[in-house]
């Protein structure tokens, strides 16, 4: 398989809340008046929502090093989501620091091994799904996916080492680099 690279619009996020805000208190408001509503050329499209809440995601991630969200999806459904942090119950980088070995932080997991994680322990099936994640996957992250089996990755940011996507692609998953890295403003 061939990395992809594909232009993807920004998603102003400011404008959704006003939006959904105004759409809220619609009760006051007769219908549709000063309710701003996108075409369907301004709809943003799938990949660019998932994108967006991936981003979103990555807020919540506990590492100082880098924060990574990730968005498993199917039919532009979401079935799980996971950011940079540490195990449940374990201490997180943003309280007692990294713990570097290799260049590396071991204090936490990485975005994509908790939303693989998270879906084997909701009962939820990975089979088939793609991938939306603001770092490209490194190795390790790679090995999960494919025995998860997902299909297809996309990625904002590449990751400092290729390994990841060169055995992602080796291995017939297609992958996808976002040439818009900033889906959320």
């Amino acid at each position: 398989m061939q990395c992809v690279n594909v232009a993807l619009e920004t998603v102003d996020v400011k404008h959704i809340y006003k939006t959904q805000t105004i759409a809220n208190n619609a009760s006051s408001l007769p219908w549709n008046q000063n309710m701003e509503f996108p075409s369907a050329r301004q709809r943003i499209s799938r990949e660019s929502m998932l994108m967006a809440v991936a981003q979103i995601v990555s807020l919540r991630g506990t590492c100082q090093r880098a924060r990574v969200g990730a968005v498993l999806s199917r039919d532009g459904r979401i079935l799980s989501v996971g950011y940079v942090g540490s195990p449940p119950g374990s201490a997180h980088c943003i309280d007692v620091g990294c713990q570097i070995e290799n260049d590396g932080c071991i204090r936490t997991q990485h975005a994509e091994a908790n939303a693989v994680a998270w879906a084997a322990r909701s009962g939820v099936s990975t089979e088939g799904s793609t991938l939306f994640v603001t770092h490209s996957p490194c190795l390790s992250c790679a090995k999960v996916l494919i025995a998860a089996g997902v299909s297809k990755v996309y990625y904002a940011e590449p990751y400092r080492l290729a390994y990841g996507l060169s055995l992602l692609e080796s291995s017939g998953v297609e992958t996808v680099h976002l040439e818009e890295s900033r889906h959320v403003v």
